[in-house]
């Protein structure tokens, strides 16, 4: 950037030079011969017109690319904060939806595509849902076991009141 500012500067500073030797020409040529003068003067004034306006031009389109690449920097950093936004608006809104059917699994699987990023998240995410998986097995066994003590006690309800009538 800095390299472009350099070379600009020093192409508006030549052309600046440029324009004053035109002007010193110019009045030298006025005190000198008046027909060659006049042909002279004439072509070097207009030398001196199209080098005054390569700098003005020059100056004016650096400051218009410089508001439209302003101007573009703007749009895109609101784009890229919209798209933010909504992504957050899109997490949050899958948060809730998960914790409020209860989806255990589909919460870790959630957060295992959002830790992509980080391994050693990952590597925490992978051990809770093997914890998981076991806890869930655990449950499965308990309300088995629940069952089968749930039989248990009603054959022993029934067999107790079989015997309570056998002998009374």
């Amino acid at each position: 950037m800095k390299a472009v500012k350099n070379e600009e500067a020093s192409a508006i500073s030549r052309l600046n030079d440029e324009i004053r030797m035109l002007k010193e020409k110019l009045a030298q040529n006025a005190s000198g011969n008046s027909e060659t003068t006049g042909v002279l003067s004439e072509k070097n004034k207009q030398q001196l017109k199209e080098l005054e306006e390569a700098v003005r031009n020059t100056w004016e389109s650096k400051t218009k690319m410089s508001e439209e690449h302003e101007q573009e920097r703007r749009r895109l950093l609101q784009v890229q904060q919209q798209a933010a936004q909504q992504l957050q608006s899109t997490k949050e809104r899958s948060w809730l939806l998960l914790e409020q059917k209860g989806l255990v699994e589909l919460t870790i699987a959630h957060v295992k595509e959002l830790a992509k990023l980080s391994p050693s998240v990952s590597v925490d995410i992978d051990r809770w849902s093997e914890s998981i998986g076991r806890i869930y097995a655990l449950e499965k066994s308990a309300a088995e076991q629940y069952t089968v003590i749930q039989v248990f006690r009603s054959s022993i309800d029934k067999d107790g009141k079989q015997i309570v009538k056998v002998l009374l």
